[in-house]
């Protein structure tokens, strides 16, 4: 049975299913309580809707519900939706429509209680010239028009979010647009979605969110749907009043969303957030701000495809507010027309509603991030124009600009950052397309903090103005000439010319500890430098620093020469009319030269112009600098011109006496090739003599030494395999005949002189192992055997080595000690022992040895690598003697002749080739042995020996870059003796040994070598 009741004030009976046909405008539809209504097809007039007027329930559910179906046509005055606190109320135009027809008309989505308006399947609701969502305080109201055709059309305004909560929904294509302003968030909490190809939320006045204080709105523009405003959009655009918090308005637009704008406030007074993301796109017709007024609001734009455009007008970061914008992950910012970027700028153009009179007071940063992303700034870029600005670009991200201004207005501050900000770690650089930078009359800075090191990175804007150059990390290359005079800064990484004289003339460079200024070869003119880290202006020999005045406060300049005679090419510091002062180390980099006397004055290397001055000790050479084979000092003055006594001149000579007489302009002097055998006398006459370090003492045994190693491992056959005689009658047993094993250890003291310019002397030792093994032993004639067989054999060499260096007065020379010399031998050899009647033998060696090691000095480190060849011939013939138990005498004779091939290399200073040598030496020698068999058939063979030994050519000449030798000869003539026993403790095992000393018996000045050395050794046969 159906219930009608009859409403007080119209007479309008409403029932819970009726159908109306026609109902005057003066009537008011009220449906309360679990009751749906349902318009009929064709056209109903109804005066005021209420759905859901009371806060009452029928059957425990509240509300009432208005459905317009397809083809029905709804005409009426005004909609009060959940009219009473805790009511609530449902419209549902699905294909049919709702015209408002008077020209005042209201629609309150959610009065006092919650409201839903929902309008699909191509239905309309159009007319209304007031509509609220959320209308008073504990309301709720929601819109949501969804799919294509459906449309909600006001012609007046739209605020969502009036004082209760809102939310509105454009999706699938619906569309919600206004005649007059769109606000979300007008005084309270709201949301609005368009979402969907084709769905739309357009106003043809302006759109703002979050408007009144206390307002929070967030609009959502994505997957297609598009977003209008004819006049302006706004988001915070209040700010807080008594206890009503600053309006706060979020945008964010995403996949395919749009918003258009004829001009765009990201936070007028209240905090504003605008998020452009991936496929998402914003393009504003005219003046675009972030932070206008007041408080801090921010813009991202984030993702491939995310992009703002601004046309024909100004984006402004910061006005009198703060703003920040972030770049990132393949965002675009596109400024294009008449428009230019200004960070912390000017808010113009715009009513006293969105801009403050008042130009100064903000702060705007932006970050331009990732590759891909880009900053196209429009006109012009400015960095600080009345607040303080901050443009940071990073990571690969790029900024483009026709010009750009940094701190432009007395006042202002602006940091344009490459990389990151100082005081943060370092960021990969991002890269500024600009062709000037002028510091304005702020206070500006451009700071360099990235990580990129390869010399890659390009910095290629004209730097201007008064502002400062601040460099903390990576390699920056400087490509436009500046004339900025502000101070430059490297207080770590590198700040690099790209170009001559593209460092400012105006500005005082400061290099820190950890700071390089590198010239890279270019001439370049500052107007002072302080110096405590490193200056490089090394490259090709022949580039100038110039500058007016210079402090070293510990720091190294690094100058490439060419170390030949006086005048070669090289680098300079020129100090144009002020003085250098301080302590600074000049690093010299050989740049090819082969090294030669200097006659002159030397090759100048710091040069005083106009006056300039240079105080005494202030520069000094960083280590050892060495030209072929001379070194090079560096000497304040000249010996020719007074005029010269502030220069710094590199000298490979120094002068006792008079000396000789410079030649003159257009003379060279001969060329110096080859320095004597014979070492200067104690006291030099009157003359020249070449400056010369410790390489040449050093370098000049590792011939000798190497020999000495390969001499050592080859040995003697009583050496190698101690006493093949077992009977006093000196015949052989079956030990004679039988195959052996073999391995004995070696050591010998090295105390060695040599006769060479440099009087090189060298004290170690040689230790080493020798084993081998028989591969054959039999016998080719009656009464004669032969053995054959290999070995292998390790032998170090470590001496230390002493020789004549120059003073460091260079006055004369002094004995010192020099450096080390570290030999690796690694032999293998094989012999041929025939032994005849009698015991005499016939001993043949081919060795063949590889050797490794070095030889080092205080600043030099020369590889060592190569071969060598030996060959060896000994015979022997013992003669049995009446002086003891199975007493021979045996004469010996040995002839070896031995080749030794090293390396060319490079010490750090130079190439250094140890060369190549052969020569033979002699030896001969007796050898008296004793036989004695104890009763437990051991039998132990003592023995004294002596040998003459002579060394004949092995002429060693060491060669520095091509040119200059220095030669050392090793024609030693020695005497060795020494005492030994064979132990044989079987038929099988022999253990052997000996101890020696040799000395030399030739004239002290040709060389000498003496000391002790000795071998044990085991045999073994079957």
């Amino acid at each position: 049975m159906k219930r009608c009741l009859m409403h007080p004030a119209s007479g309008l009976l409403v029932c819970s299913t009726m159908l109306f046909a026609s109902i005057s405008f003066a009537q008011t539809l009220v449906i309360n309580g679990n009751t749906t209504q349902t318009a009929a097809v064709g056209s109903t007039v109804i005066g005021t809707l209420v759905p859901g007027s009371s806060s009452g329930t029928v059957n425990g559910v509240p509300g009432g519900t208005f459905i317009v179906p397809a083809g029905a046509d709804v005409a009426l005055n005004h909609i009060e939706m959940a009219q009473q606190a805790g009511s609530s109320g449902l419209i549902s135009v699905t294909g049919g429509t709702i015209t408002a027809v008077n020209p005042q008309s209201q629609n309150y989505i959610g009065f006092n209680g919650s409201g839903v308006l929902t309008i699909s399947n191509g239905g309309s609701v159009t007319g209304f010239t007031q509509t609220y969502l959320g209308t008073n305080p504990g309301s709720s109201g929601a819109l949501t028009v969804d799919g294509q055709g459906s449309r909600y059309a006001a012609t007046g305004f739209i605020y969502v979010g009036n004082s209760g909560s809102a939310q509105l929904n454009a999706t699938n294509g619906g569309a919600v647009s206004s005649q007059d302003t769109v606000q979300i968030g007008a005084t309270s909490s709201a949301q609005a979605v368009v979402s969907g190809a084709g769905s739309s939320l357009s106003a043809t006045g302006f759109l703002g969110v979050g408007v009144l204080p206390g307002a929070d709105g967030v609009l959502t523009i994505t997957d297609g749907g598009m977003a209008t405003s004819a006049r302006g959009t706004y988001l915070a655009f209040n700010a807080a009043f008594e206890t009503s918090p600053a309006s706060t308005g979020s945008v964010v637009v995403s996949n395919g969303g749009l918003l258009t704008s004829p001009f765009l406030v990201v936070g007028t007074r209240g905090p504003g957030d605008l998020q452009i993301q991936s496929n998402g796109t914003v393009t504003i017709g005219g003046k675009t701000i972030v932070g206008s007024i007041a408080g801090t609001s921010s813009v991202e734009i984030r993702g491939p495809g995310a992009t703002l455009n601004v046309v024909n007008d100004d984006l402004v970061v910061g006005a009198q507010g703060n703003g920040t914008m972030t770049i990132a992950n393949q965002g675009a910012v596109n400024v294009t027309g008449s428009g230019a970027t200004f960070i912390a700028g000017q808010c113009t153009g715009l009513s006293s509603s969105f801009c403050s009179t008042t130009p100064t007071g903000g702060a705007g940063t932006v970050t331009v991030t990732d590759a891909g992303s880009v900053l196209n700034s429009g006109a012009s870029l400015g960095v600080g124009q009345f607040g303080a600005g901050a443009l940071t670009i990073e990571s690969g991200a790029s900024v483009h600009a026709n010009a750009v201004s940094v701190a432009q207005n007395a006042g202002s501050t602006g940091t344009l950052n490459i990389g990151a900000p100082a005081g943060t770690a370092p960021a990969p650089p991002g890269t500024l397309d600009a062709r000037t930078l002028t510091f304005g009359s702020g206070t500006g800075d451009l700071v360099f903090n990235h990580t990129d090191s390869s010399g890659n990175y390009q910095f290629p804007a004209a730097i201007a103005g008064s502002g400062a150059v601040n460099v903390y990390s990576g390699k920056t290359v400087m490509t436009g000439v500046s004339t900025y005079a502000g101070p430059t800064t490297v207080q770590g990484g590198t700040l690099a010319a790209g170009a001559p004289n593209v460092f400012s003339p105006n500005s005082d460079y400061a290099v820190q500890s950890a700071g390089t200024l590198d010239l890279r070869g270019l001439d370049q003119r500052v107007a002072s430098v302080v110096n405590a880290g490193l200056v490089r202006i090394a490259s090709d020999p022949g580039a100038v620093l110039t500058t007016t005045s210079y402090a070293g406060h510990n720091g190294t300049i690094a100058i490439d020469t060419y170390l030949g005679g006086d005048n070669s090419p090289s680098d300079q510091l020129v100090i144009d009319g002020g003085s250098a002062t301080g302590k600074t180390i000049i690093a010299v980099t050989n740049a090819g030269g082969p090294g030669a006397l200097t006659h002159g004055n030397g090759i100048p290397v710091v040069v005083a112009t106009n006056g300039g001055t240079t105080d005494p000790g202030s520069f000094a050479l960083a280590g050892e600098v060495r030209g072929g084979a001379y070194d090079y000092r560096l000497d304040r003055g000249a010996p020719s011109r007074a005029s010269f006594a502030n220069d710094w001149f590199l000298r490979s000579e120094f002068v006792v006496g008079t000396g000789e007489v410079p030649p003159g302009p257009g003379e060279e002097p001969p060329p110096e090739v080859t320095f004597p055998n014979d070492p200067p006398p104690s006291v030099l006459p009157p003359g020249e003599y070449p400056i010369i370090g410790p390489e040449l003492a050093t370098y000049s045994v590792v011939q000798p030494l190497t020999r000495q190693l390969g001499l050592t491992m080859l040995g003697t056959m009583h050496e190698r395999i101690g006493d093949t005689l077992t009977q006093a009658a000196g015949g052989t047993d079956a030990e004679g005949v039988a195959r052996s094993a073999w391995a004995r250890l070696f050591g010998q003291q090295i105390d060695n002189r040599y006769e060479t310019f440099t009087d090189a002397r060298a004290n170690g030792h040689v230790l080493g192992v020798q084993a081998g093994l028989d591969l054959w032993r039999g016998s080719l004639m009656s009464g004669h055997h032969d053995a054959a067989g290999v070995y292998f054999a390790y032998g170090n060499s470590n001496a230390d080595v002493d020789g004549l260096v120059t003073n460091a007065a260079a006055t004369g020379y002094v004995l010192n000690h020099t450096g080390s010399v570290n030999l690796n031998g690694y032999s293998g050899g094989a012999y041929w022992t025939h032994y005849g009647p009698g015991g005499w033998y016939i001993d043949a060696i081919l060795q063949g040895t590889y050797y490794d090691g070095d030889a080092t000095t205080q600043y030099a480190r020369l590889p060592i690598s190569g071969s060598g060849f030996a060959t060896s011939l000994e015979a022997g013939y013992p003669i049995p003697l009446p002086l003891g138990p199975g007493f021979v005498l045996e004469p010996e004779a040995q002839l070896i002749w031995q080749h030794v091939g090293l390396n060319e290399a490079n010490d750090g200073l130079g190439p250094v080739d140890p060369g190549s040598t052969s020569g033979v030496s002699g030896r001969l020698g007796v050898r008296g042995q004793w036989s004695i068999e104890r009763a437990n058939g051991e039998l132990w063979q003592p023995y004294l020996r002596t040998n003459i030994w002579r060394d004949w050519g092995a002429k060693a000449a060491t060669t520095y870059a091509g040119a200059q030798q220095v030669p050392l000869r090793q024609q030693f003539t020695r005497m060795d003796v020494a005492a030994g026993v064979t132990a044989k403790l079987d038929m099988r095992m022999s253990l052997y040994g000996q101890f020696g000393y040799q000395f030399s018996i030739n004239d002290a000045v040709s060389g000498s070598r003496k000391g002790v050395w000795g071998d044990i050794g085991f045999r073994y046969t079957w």
